[in-house]
C-alpha cells in the first residue's frame, strides 16, 4: 500500500510538471500571437503610390530687348517694323518662359 502511494504522488508531480510546461508553453505562444497582433496591427493598411510631378524650377533670364523702330515716315513700313519688333519682343518672352 506504501508502494502505491509513493508511486501515485510521483505520478502527481510528473503530471502536475507535465501540466506546467505545457501551462508555459501556451502562455508563450498566447505572447507571441498578441505580439504579432500588436506588430502587424500597426502596419499600414494601403500601399502608397509614387506620383511624379513636374516642378518648375525659376531661373533668371536677363533677355535682350530689341530696339524700337524708328519712325520712318511712311505708315506701311512704320507697321511692318512694329510687327517685327513684336514678333523679337513675342520670341524672347517665350524663351525665357519656356526655354526654347
Amino acid at each position: 500500500m506504501e508502494e502505491q502511494a509513493i508511486i501515485s504522488k510521483l505520478n502527481k508531480e510528473k503530471t502536475y510538471k507535465k501540466n506546467k510546461a505545457n501551462l508555459h508553453h501556451i502562455a508563450l505562444a498566447f505572447l507571441f500571437f498578441l505580439l504579432s497582433l500588436i506588430l502587424f496591427g500597426c502596419s499600414p493598411k494601403t500601399i502608397y503610390k509614387q506620383n511624379i510631378k513636374e516642378v518648375y524650377i525659376p531661373v533668371k533670364c536677363n533677355p535682350k530687348v530689341p530696339e524700337k523702330p524708328k519712325p520712318t515716315g511712311s505708315p506701311a513700313y512704320d507697321n511692318i517694323n512694329i510687327l517685327a519688333y513684336a514678333r523679337e519682343l513675342e520670341q524672347t518672352v517665350i524663351f525665357c518662359t519656356k526655354g526654347d
